[in-house]
């Protein structure tokens, strides 16, 4: 058990690493989940619409292989 909660800490620490690393690049980054548990992808701002252009990049951070034509959709948390 102890193994498996150092495990999360440590992907807890990269994953701040990240977010830290995209931040300086892109000027904000917030990553959200998306539906499949290893993908994650930068917040869309809520008065954005779909005809507009975004005022920041939209990054999208896969920590698996994605192959070519994969439908990936953001996560929508029932409330």
């Amino acid at each position: 058990m102890n193994a498996e909660k150092g495990f999360i800490e440590d992907m807890e620490s990269v994953f701040d690493n990240v977010e830290e690393a995209l931040r300086r690049i892109s000027g904000q980054c917030r990553l959200q989940r998306t539906c499949h548990s290893d993908i994650f992808c930068s917040r869309l701002p809520a008065h954005w619409r779909s005809n507009k252009s975004l005022p920041t990049p939209f990054i999208i951070l896969a920590l698996c292989p994605v192959p070519d034509g994969k439908f990936i959709c953001r996560y929508y948390p029932i409330i």
